[in-house]
C-alpha cells in the first residue's frame, strides 16, 4: 500500500530550499548577486602590464568600480592592436547630482565627457607595479574615441603620468641637452678661474 504525499509537507520543502539557496546567495556573494551596476569600456595606448581583472576603479582615490574584462583585438591588415579595458561602475558610488539626474544614463555620462571626464591608468603600488584605472576631470584635454564597442558606453582615456614625462622627454632634443651641458660648463670654468676666486682659494 503507496503512502500519499504529503502537499503541504513539499511545499514547505520547497520554501525552505528556496530560502536557503537565496541566503547563501547573500552571503557568499555580499550581496553584489542583486547589485546594479554600470559597464563602461576605455582603449588606453601603450602597455597594459599590471592591469589584472578585478583591479579597482577609482575616482580621486575614492573606489567606485572595478575591471571586468581585458581584451585584445588584433588586426592583422595593417599589423595593428586594440586593448578594450571593460569595468563597471557601482551608481551607489557614483551620484550624478543636478537638472542631469532626469535625463538618461547615456546621457548623462556624455554631459560628463563633455566636461572633462577622462580616465587614466595609475599606480597601486610601486612594489608590484598593479595598475588602477582613475576617473578625474580633466579639462582641456583632447577628447579620443575609438568606437570599438558602440554597445558600451567609452570613456576617453590619457596616458598615465609616467607616459606623459616619456613624451616629453622624447620632444627634448640630444644636441640640445648636450649644447647646454657644454654651456654650463663653460660657464662653471669661468667662475673658476676668475681672479677673485682664485685668490679665495
Amino acid at each position: 500500500m503507496s503512502v500519499k504525499a504529503n502537499p503541504t509537507r513539499i511545499g514547505f520543502f520547497v520554501i525552505g530550499a528556496i530560502v536557503l539557496l537565496v541566503g547563501c546567495l547573500i552571503v557568499f556573494g555580499s550581496g553584489k548577486f542583486f547589485e546594479k551596476t554600470m559597464p563602461f569600456v576605455a582603449f588606453f595606448e601603450g602597455s597594459l602590464s599590471g592591469l589584472s581583472v578585478g583591479a579597482p576603479v577609482t575616482f580621486r582615490g575614492i573606489p567606485i568600480g572595478s575591471v571586468t574584462n581585458v581584451k585584445v583585438q588584433l588586426f592583422p591588415k595593417d599589423l595593428t592592436a586594440r586593448i578594450p579595458v571593460y569595468f563597471q561602475v557601482t551608481p551607489d558610488q557614483l551620484e550624478i547630482m543636478g537638472p542631469l539626474i532626469d535625463t538618461s544614463r547615456q546621457e548623462r555620462m556624455k554631459s560628463l565627457i563633455d566636461a572633462g571626464m577622462r580616465a587614466q591608468l595609475v599606480s597601486q603600488s610601486l612594489v608590484t607595479g598593479q595598475l588602477a584605472i582613475e576617473l578625474n576631470f580633466q579639462p582641456g584635454t583632447a577628447v579620443h574615441l575609438v568606437g570599438g564597442d558602440p554597445s558600451v558606453i567609452e570613456i576617453p582615456t590619457l596616458p598615465s603620468p609616467i607616459q606623459q614625462l616619456l613624451g616629453e622627454l622624447q620632444k627634448v632634443k640630444l644636441d640640445q641637452l648636450v649644447e647646454s651641458a657644454n654651456a654650463l660648463v663653460n660657464k662653471v670654468s669661468t667662475i673658476l678661474s676668475a681672479p677673485q676666486v682664485q685668490e679665495l682659494v
